[in-house]
């Protein structure tokens, strides 16, 4: 107890002790915060939205390599163009899901 009440008079007597109002400091801070946490939450949604543009473009060029598949299917062709990767068939994406889970670049 005597050690408490010794540490509290010598911040007391260095000025240590006293407290400081940082109430301006924390309206600056909330106020860009505020404004931090909107332009953080605009990303969320834009990238939100990418995401969703990505998906749709890979389902629809998975539709395209389907019907360029069933156009060339006992022609020369097919080897070349009609030819789909077995990774991109049964998936949803287009194959993106099988190639990202695989490490592969996606084209």
């Amino acid at each position: 107890m005597k050690k408490n009440r010794i540490v509290t008079r010598v911040k007391h007597s260095t000025g240590i002790i006293k407290s400081k109002n940082r109430n301006e400091d924390l309206i600056e801070l909330r106020s860009k915060y505020t404004a931090f946490s909107k332009c953080l939450k605009f990303l969320i949604t834009t990238l939100s939205n990418n995401h969703a543009a990505m998906l749709a473009r890979s389902k629809a060029r998975l539709e395209v390599a389907k019907a360029i598949n069933s156009l060339t299917v006992d022609t020369p062709l097919f080897k070349c163009a009609g030819d789909i990767p077995a990774n991109a068939v049964g998936t949803t994406d287009g194959g993106s899901e099988a190639s990202l889970e695989s490490g592969a670049v996606p084209h």
